[in-house]
């Protein structure tokens, strides 16, 4: 992100890896993971709304932090 914009990489971020039902998920994950350790990121599935929930429940939580910050 850094590389596209200075200002992205100061905002909030929740890293989502998508299509975890495909075939070849495992593999490109373990990879994702090699290449960019330390990055905490989230699977989900859209097509069998695997991960969903845990997404929904990470934005809402991400949302309210930047509520509280705002406030300060």
């Amino acid at each position: 992100l850094k590389l596209y914009s200075k200002e992205l990489v100061s905002k909030p971020q929740i890293v989502v890896m998508n299509k975890i039902d495909c075939p070849d998920a495992k593999s490109h994950i373990k990879e994702f993971k090699k290449e960019l350790p330390g990055v905490k990121f989230l699977e989900i599935s859209a097509l069998t709304g695997k991960g969903l929930n845990e997404l929904l429940s990470a934005v809402l939580k991400k949302l309210n932090s930047e509520k509280k910050y705002e406030k300060i």
